[in-house]
């Protein structure tokens, strides 16, 4: 199990195909990382499923925020187990400069870690 990073943040909704375009950059310039490639291309166990590296989502409702209409994104990037998430994070921070996707987060980027729990193998009845 791998920890995850949620990279959320808001930008105006004209800017919806920067962003789109602006993500798309961001996978390709992690996914040919040398520290990312490689984890990437090794080939994973018989039992372990391929994750995807990262999804991007959309809030299904505008926020009203400093008298504008905003679009919240959400980026959720599966670290891989061989690589620290502080370096998965200054990976993405040098991509965004790079790619010109910090420029559009109003308010800023915002990045929680997060670590996988046990999951229960059966989800519980409703008695």
């Amino acid at each position: 199990m791998n920890a995850e990073l949620y990279v959320w943040y808001e930008a105006l909704p004209e800017q919806e195909g920067q962003v789109l375009s602006g993500f798309a950059a961001l996978l390709r310039i992690v996914q040919s990382s040398p520290d990312i490639g490689a984890t990437l291309n090794a080939s994973s166990s018989v039992d372990e499923s391929p994750v995807a590296l990262a999804r991007l989502l959309k809030r299904a409702d505008r926020v009203m925020r400093k008298d504008q209409l905003r679009d919240t994104w959400m980026e959720i990037w599966c670290v891989p187990a061989s690589l620290a998430p502080d370096v998965m994070v200054r990976l993405l921070e040098d991509a965004c400069v790079q790619t010109g996707c910090s420029g559009l987060a109003l308010g800023g980027r915002h990045v929680e870690h997060f670590v996988p729990q046990a999951a229960p193998t059966e989800w519980p009845r409703a008695v």
